[in-house]
C-alpha cells in the first residue's frame, strides 16, 4: 500500500515537472529578444542607456574601447534618416575617444539554409533602399536582390561583397559565408556578416553615376579619428 502511494506521488511530481518544463519553453520562445539601440557616434553610456541588452565592455587609458554582444538580440540602428533594424547573433563595436566608430555584426541569430538567409538579406536591402542608402557601383557590385545568380555565387563560395553609402555619414558592406556540413544530408548553411564605419574618406559610385565601364572599387576605407 505504501509503495503504491509512493508511486502515485512520484507520478504526480513527474507530471508537474513536465508541465513546468513545457510552460518554461513556451514562455522562452515567446519572449522578445533584448534590444541594442545605437548609432555610430554614440558613446558607450548612450548605447547602454538606450538598450535592454547588456554587452561586455572593455576600455584602456588611451580612450579606446570596445563592446561585445554574443547572444541573440534585436539591433535598432538609430538614425533620423538612415535607420534599420534586424535580429542579430553578435555585435562588435569599436570606439575611439568615447564614440562608437565602427561595428561588425550578423543580421541572423544562427546560420541558415540559403533560402532563409536570402530572405534576411532581402529584408535588409529593402530597409536600406527605403531609408535613403545608396548602393555603390550597382552594375559591378549589385545587391543580392539584383543578382540573378546570387544562389550560385554563394554556393561556389564566391562571397560577393555589397557596399552601401548613407550620405557622407556611414558606409556599410556585407558578404556571406558558406558552412558546408559533412553529414549524410549535406545541409549547407550560410551566415551573412555586416561591417559599418563612419566619416567616409573614399567616394563610392552611386546608381545615378554608375556605368558598365566603371572601375570596381577594390577597397573601401574609413577616416581614422582626427583625420
Amino acid at each position: 500500500m505504501i509503495m503504491k502511494k509512493n508511486w502515485k506521488i512520484i507520478a504526480l511530481l513527474l507530471t508537474l515537472s513536465s508541465g513546468l518544463v513545457v510552460a518554461w519553453c513556451f514562455l522562452t520562445a515567446k519572449r522578445p529578444l533584448d534590444q541594442v539601440v545605437m548609432s555610430l557616434g554614440d558613446t558607450y553610456a548612450q548605447i547602454e542607456k538606450a538598450s535592454s541588452y547588456k554587452m561586455l565592455h572593455a576600455s584602456d587609458s588611451s580612450g579606446a574601447w570596445s563592446a561585445l554582444g554574443d547572444e541573440p538580440f534585436m539591433l535598432h540602428f538609430n538614425d533620423s534618416q538612415f535607420a534599420f533594424s534586424t535580429s542579430s547573433s553578435f555585435l562588435y563595436i569599436v570606439g575611439e575617444h568615447n564614440q562608437a566608430r565602427s561595428l561588425r555584426m550578423s543580421p541572423q541569430t544562427k546560420t541558415l539554409p540559403l533560402e532563409e538567409m536570402l530572405k534576411v538579406a532581402l529584408d535588409l536591402e529593402k530597409q536600406l533602399k527605403n531609408g535613403g542608402w545608396k548602393i555603390c557601383s550597382p552594375n559591378e557590385l549589385p545587391a543580392y536582390g539584383d543578382m540573378p545568380d546570387i544562389a550560385k555565387k554563394l554556393a561556389e563560395r564566391k562571397n560577393p561583397n555589397v557596399f552601401w553609402r548613407a550620405g557622407d555619414k556611414y558606409m556599410l558592406n556585407y558578404n556571406t559565408r558558406l558552412f558546408s556540413s559533412a553529414n549524410f544530408f549535406h545541409n549547407d548553411l550560410y551566415l551573412m556578416t555586416i561591417s559599418m564605419g563612419m566619416n567616409i574618406s573614399q567616394p563610392c559610385i552611386t546608381p545615378e553615376e554608375d556605368t558598365p565601364d566603371t572601375e570596381i572599387p577594390r577597397k573601401v576605407t574609413f577616416k581614422s579619428n582626427g583625420t
